[in-house]
Order: structure tokens, then C-alpha cells, then sequence
């Protein structure tokens, strides 16, 4: 025990500023090593692939594959809100 004191006694002595440090990225490999989670594990998750599903068809020699549905929903009021705004800014500039 006496040993490492004297060793960290030393380190300390001659440079303050690398005895931090080593201190910090030893915290640091000991959080990662017993598996402190930094990143919650829904952050982590990759959305589901796409996947094509082969409809039997070739067209022009190349198959033929179906992909799913796309939903796109949009509220019309705040398009057309963000039209009004630039239609206003661009009259004030031109004025």
C-alpha cells in the first residue's frame, strides 16, 4: 500500500493536470466496462428494415417487388400560415 502512495504521490507532485485526467478517463473505462448505460436503450434502437416482397413478376427482365404503404399526414392550416408569412416578407422587402 505504501508503494502506491508513494507512486501517486509522485504522479500528483509532478503534474496535477495528467493525474486528472488519467483519473477522468479511468472513471470513464470503469463506467463502460461495468456496462454504465450513458445512452437509454429505446435512443439505441434502429427502426425495423423495409423489406420488398417478391409479387411473382418480372417486368423487362427485372423482378418485380412490393414495399409498404406510406402514410403522410399534413395539417393544411399551418402550410398555408407559412405562405402568408413569406408572402408578407417578401412584399416588405421589396417596399
Amino acid at each position: 500500500m505504501t508503494m502506491l502512495y508513494r507512486l501517486v504521490r509522485d504522479r500528483v507532485s509532478r503534474s496535477p493536470f495528467q493525474f486528472v485526467v488519467a483519473i477522468i478517463v479511468a472513471g470513464v473505462a470503469a463506467l463502460s466496462f461495468i456496462g454504465g448505460d450513458v445512452v437509454p436503450a429505446a435512443a439505441r434502437s434502429a427502426p425495423p428494415p423495409v423489406v420488398g416482397v417478391f409479387t411473382g413478376e418480372i417486368d423487362r427482365g427485372i423482378p418485380v417487388y412490393r414495399l409498404p404503404s406510406i402514410s403522410v399526414s399534413a395539417d393544411r392550416s399551418v402550410g398555408a400560415r407559412d405562405a402568408q408569412l413569406r408572402h408578407a416578407q417578401d412584399a416588405s422587402a421589396v417596399n
